[in-house]
């Protein structure tokens, strides 16, 4: 029985990790785009003035909260669906859901993330 509670614990923390590397490939990937478009690269689009490209930057930033948002409240969501690692609910919500609202697969386990 103690190898079974290891291995589910286990599972749990890989689904965790991902979602933290996922996020954060995210950011790396989006803090890239933001700089290439600030420097004004001439292969790539060129903003017409500096401010366009400020409003670019806040808009993918806004993107990133929208992923977090619970998707039944608008809240910032909270807990992660097991297996698939979506973190789409709020606690209140996720009682009521038996599926995951992103790719619809059924849960077999939930886990609340405190995001700072």
């Amino acid at each position: 029985m103690v190898w079974l509670d290891i291995a589910r614990n286990s599972t749990v923390m890989a689904f965790a990790l991902r979602s933290t590397l996922d996020q954060a490939l995210l950011l790396v990937v989006t803090a890239a785009a933001a700089e290439d478009s600030q420097l004004g690269n001439a292969q790539s689009f060129c903003y017409a003035n500096r401010d366009e490209a400020e409003v670019s930057s806040d808009a993918d930033m806004a993107t990133l909260g929208w992923v977090r948002q619970c998707k039944v409240w608008g809240e910032e969501g909270s807990v992660l669906f097991l297996p698939c690692g979506h973190l789409c609910l709020c606690k209140e919500c996720e009682r009521m859901a038996a599926a995951c609202l992103i790719c619809c697969s059924m849960k077999n386990a939930t886990m609340e993330i405190l995001l700072c």
